[in-house]
């Protein structure tokens, strides 16, 4: 089984209306070994823009001005995704992954392009549900 850890940084909450900033992704061996990476930082012109969200990330609104276009950002982000091995089960792994899913996802019918589930496997493991679990449980 191999891991997929993503995480996004974005221009607010809403994936409808809010854009990404950075895309971060590694792929893991079952053996724990990086087989590949991908990071970009893109903005998009009709993505709204938070303020708190900008200080929270640590990017500045000057800084948005120097990335590339979401679009193409997108564009690449799948490209590296469908030259992944396909050799085993990829597994999407993040903090608070399903944030991360779904911004994705919606960015990617925005660009009308549609398979991601099948691109990566159904299974998700979020490491924000394994930390509450382990703080609940006193270790």
């Amino acid at each position: 089984m191999n891991l997929l850890l993503i995480d996004l940084e974005t221009t607010g909450l809403d994936a409808e209306t809010n854009g990404i900033l950075s895309i971060c992704a590694k792929l893991y061996s079952g053996d724990r070994k990086v087989i590949t990476s991908y990071y970009a930082e893109c903005t998009s012109e009709d993505s709204k823009v938070d303020l708190a969200a900008l200080k929270v990330n640590r990017y500045s609104i000057s800084k948005l001005q120097s990335f590339k276009n979401e679009k193409e950002t997108m564009f690449n982000f799948c490209d590296w995704l469908i030259s992944l091995p396909t050799n085993g089960e990829i597994v999407l792994c993040g903090h608070n992954v399903h944030f991360d899913i779904g911004f994705i996802k919606s960015k990617l019918r925005k660009y009308n392009i549609s398979g991601f589930d099948q691109a990566v496997s159904h299974r998700v493991i979020d490491t924000a549900s394994i930390g509450r679990f382990l703080t609940l449980t006193g270790h």
